[in-house]
Formats: structure tokens, C-alpha cells, sequence
């Protein structure tokens, strides 16, 4: 056999123990983020970051010279005219497959993998390019041989026989388990669907897209949240010299996928981890705008809207000079335009004494830290074993009712 590599086999036992440690961390993380409801703006805003993130991620690994601020404007069909037009065709191709998808999932509909399916990826990410070679057929088998640098993918007159056994082993018994484990095992399979078509190389042009494409459809429809279901191209492409000595690794040592799996679950952690603060910052928000609203005061509605205003704008921005803080932003200059300088010192000085603001440094910041006291407390220990929160605060521990009977 020419590609002894392609083996349709994995042997977990080979795994480290950080490594199912990593699965249970990300099934553990995909839970949180699956929970935690959002106002629709920052949902929406999650949603969109992270497609064009995704995007950006698999066009970029192939060579597509696009900013992620550019993609992100494609993502929101904002006008862009400073791009090759080739560049801008790829990132809407996969922003299409992508959408195909999750509309799919939205019609009750849970797509599998197949050969028809994994071709149809292909035709839509190639779709109407025109640089692409003359013997390149969106969504149909190459024909001719293929070299990457050093690697040599099968035969073409192979590769229909070989997508047929990979999508039979990936949509197999061996892969299924019991309902507590169909996330880590989706992390296994999206990352050997993704490397399978890389080794086989199916296609004449597009592979790394259609691999990605494949790798993200079997995280969503195994209840991967979908912000989370770009993370491991996104990895990939922050990664990208490591994501190629990994690449290489697999086929030269004869099959042993073990360090590309946990390279892909190291990516995935990392990225739920960054995708679970955006969560928790905008929870920060929206707590510390129930607490303003709690405590504000003032004898009418626009006084108490105004210095609401004040206390939850500067909340994030550190250490803001007086005179700058009616330029903040634009409502902050509305609210005060009207008004005058002393109208902004009363206000100030109310807040101060309310404990949501605080005068240093010649500024004024938000009370930030008032939200500890709202966190269970979790115990670490100074040198003197002084407890301490995980941010560096000292914390006090509260008495525990009863305690002193």
C-alpha cells in the first residue's frame, strides 16, 4: 500500500491522559456556553464575530490576503471595494457553506457526511472563481496526481473509493457511545474528517476549505455550539508552521494521529476558553448596569438616566479625566451639552458617595471591584495564606451562619 497512513483507525489507548482531560474540559465549556443566554445584540454580535473569524481562518490558511475587519465587513454585507475580487468571491463561498448549514439545522434538518455531501462543500467553496486551473472541476474528483512539498496524496483513481470508507468509518459504530460522550467523540471525528481529506486530497482545488467545512459540520450537528464550531480552524490558522509539522508528523510516522488530536483539542479549549469570557465580560455588563440602576439616585428620571450613564460608561476604561468624560461618547455628550460644568460635578460627587465611581489618579474610574463582592469566593492563598479571589483581590471569607453556636 502506497499511503500506509490511511488506516480508518484510531487507537485512543495511545492517548495521554491531558488529552482526555482536554475533552472533558471542552464538553464541561461547550456546556457553559450552551446555557448562558445573551441579549440579542451581544448574541448577535457573537454570532457574527466568530463566523467571520471562521472564515477569515480557512481562506487565510490558503492564501487569501483579506484582514479579518475585511471579512467581518463581507460577514455583515457592508460594501467593500479595496480587495481583489478573487479574495472576496472565496470568503463569500465559505460564508455561504457555512450559512448552508446552520440552515439546514434551522429547518429540523441534521446533515451527515457522505461523498455527495463533502463534494457539494467543494462545488460551493470554488463556485464561480475564475483563477482556478483549467483541469479544476468544482465538486468533482481530480483526475491528476497530486504532490504537496514532500507528501504525496493516493492515486486519483482512488480517491472515490477512499471518501466512501472514510465517511463510512467516520458515521459508524465505532465512533458512536453513549449520549455523554457524543461531544468528545465529535472532537475525534471532526479532527480525522479533517485530517482524512487533507491525506486524500480529493479535489483539485479546495481541500483545505472542504476539509474545514467538513470538520465544522460535524461539531454543529453534534451539539458543538455553533460560535464554537470554527474554533479548531481558527487554531489551525493562529497556528499555522505548528499546524503543518503536525500535518506532516501524521503521514511520516505511518498513521499515529495521537499529536494531532490533541493539537486540535488544545485549540479547541482555548478558543471556548476566549469565547466563555466575551460570555462572562458581557454578563460583567449587564450585572454591573443592575447594580448601577439599583443604587443611582436623583430627584428626577434624567438626572438618575444621566448619571447611570457616567457610572456604566466608565466602567472597562480605567482611570478618565473629568474634562473628558462628556466626550466619551456621543450619549454622553447629549446628556450634558445642555448642561453645565457643575451639573457635572454634582453628578460626580453623588456618585462617589455611592460608592459607583471612585476619584484617583486625577480622574475618576467605575467601582469595579464592588462586583467581587457578588462572586462566590474561591480560595487561594497568599504566602501568609490570606485568601484571595482568582483576579488578585484580597477577599474576606464571609461568616458562615451559625458558625458561631
Amino acid at each position: 500500500m502506497e499511503h500506509p497512513w490511511i488506516t480508518f483507525d484510531v487507537d485512543l489507548k495511545r492517548m495521554s491522559a491531558s488529552f482526555w482531560m482536554l475533552l472533558g474540559e471542552a464538553r464541561s465549556k461547550c456546556s457553559h456556553l450552551a446555557r448562558v443566554p445573551l441579549p440579542k445584540t451581544y448574541a448577535d454580535q457573537l454570532h457574527i464575530v466568530s463566523l467571520a473569524k471562521g472564515a477569515h481562518a480557512t481562506t487565510a490558511i490558503e492564501g487569501n490576503t483579506l484582514s479579518e475587519d475585511t471579512v467581518r465587513a463581507i460577514v455583515e454585507r457592508r460594501t467593500v471595494s479595496a480587495s481583489p475580487e478573487y479574495q472576496v468571491r472565496e470568503v463569500e463561498n465559505v460564508i455561504t457553506a457555512y450559512n448552508w448549514v446552520l440552515g439546514e439545522i434551522r429547518d429540523g434538518h441534521s446533515p451527515v457526511l457522505t461523498p455527495e455531501l463533502i463534494a457539494d462543500f467543494n462545488r460551493m467553496v470554488l463556485e464561480g472563481l475564475e483563477d482556478l486551473d483549467v483541469h479544476v472541476m468544482p465538486g468533482q474528483l481530480r483526475t491528476d496526481p497530486v504532490v504537496v512539498g514532500p507528501y504525496r496524496a493516493p492515486d486519483a483513481a482512488e480517491c472515490e473509493a477512499l471518501l466512501a470508507r472514510m465517511c463510512d468509518w467516520l458515521n459508524g459504530s465505532g465512533f458512536a457511545g453513549e449520549r455523554h460522550m457524543r461531544l468528545p467523540t465529535a472532537v475525534i471525528r471532526a479532527s480525522m474528517a479533517h485530517l482524512y481529506l487533507a491525506w486524500i486530497h480529493p479535489f483539485g482545488d479546495g481541500n483545505g476549505r472542504t476539509a474545514r467545512l467538513c470538520e465544522y459540520l460535524v461539531l454543529v450537528t453534534s451539539g458543538v455550539p455553533t460560535s464554537a464550531a470554527h474554533l479548531i480552524s481558527n487554531h489551525c490558522n493562529d497556528t499555522r508552521d505548528d499546524y503543518y509539522r503536525q500535518l506532516r508528523y501524521a503521514s511520516e510516522s505511518g498513521g499515529d494521529v495521537s499529536r494531532f488530536l490533541e493539537y486540535c483539542a488544545e485549540g479547541f479549549v482555548s478558543g471556548l476558553t476566549g469565547q466563555l469570557q466575551f460570555v462572562y465580560d458581557r454578563q460583567v455588563r449587564l450585572t454591573w448596569r443592575e447594580h448601577v440602576a439599583e443604587q443611582v439616585t436623583g430627584r428626577d428620571v434624567e438626572m438618575r438616566q444621566r448619571r447611570s450613564l457616567i457610572a456604566n460608561t466608565l466602567l472597562g476604561r480605567g482611570v478618565v479625566a473629568k474634562k473628558d468624560l462628556p466626550r466619551l461618547t456621543p450619549d454622553l455628550a447629549a446628556a450634558y451639552a445642555a448642561c453645565g460644568p457643575k451639573t457635572l460635578t454634582r453628578d460626580l460627587n453623588e456618585l462617589v458617595g455611592l460608592d459607583l465611581i471612585v476619584e484617583r489618579d486625577g480622574g475618576f474610574a467605575a467601582r469595579e471591584d464592588v462586583l467581587l463582592n457578588l462572586l462566590p469566593l474561591v480560595v487561594q492563598e497568599l504566602g501568609d495564606g490570606t485568601p484571595v479571589d482568582p483576579s488578585g483581590h484580597v477577599r474576606v471569607t464571609p461568616p458562615i451562619p451559625g458558625a458561631e453556636r
